[in-house]
Formats: structure tokens, sequence, C-alpha cells
């Protein structure tokens, strides 16, 4: 493993219940029920790509090749 100083625990990237309404709101114009933020949570994998996939291009964007 490299010189990291970074916990391998520490999370990358998180999209909270905020960020949900606020999207929620520009889109439909109204706040998210508790239950349709249960649903949204339970589809975010369907729409998010293969991870790996979205780490690779992440990392191919910023290594110096």
């Amino acid at each position: 493993m490299a010189n990291n100083k970074i916990k391998n625990d520490y999370v990358l990237y998180s999209i909270n219940v905020e960020d949900t309404q606020a999207v929620a709101i520009d889109t439909i114009d109204r706040d998210l029920t508790d239950r349709e933020i249960r649903n949204v949570e339970k589809r975010l994998g369907d729409y998010l790509p293969n991870w790996f996939d979205l780490l690779e291009m992440a990392i191919n964007d910023v290594v110096e090749g």
C-alpha cells in the first residue's frame, strides 16, 4: 500500500436527504415524503453505473500518465 494518510474507511462521496430534497424541489417542485425518500434510496443503485467503472474514469482523469 502507498504512503496514504487517508484511512481506508474514509467516505469519498455520499448523497444525503438534503441533496435529494433539493433535486426534488428543482424537478418536481415539492419535497419528497419519507416513503418516497426510502424508495429513492432503494433505486439509486439501479441508476448508478458500475462503481468500478466510475472509479476507473475518475482515476484516469486525475492520474498523470
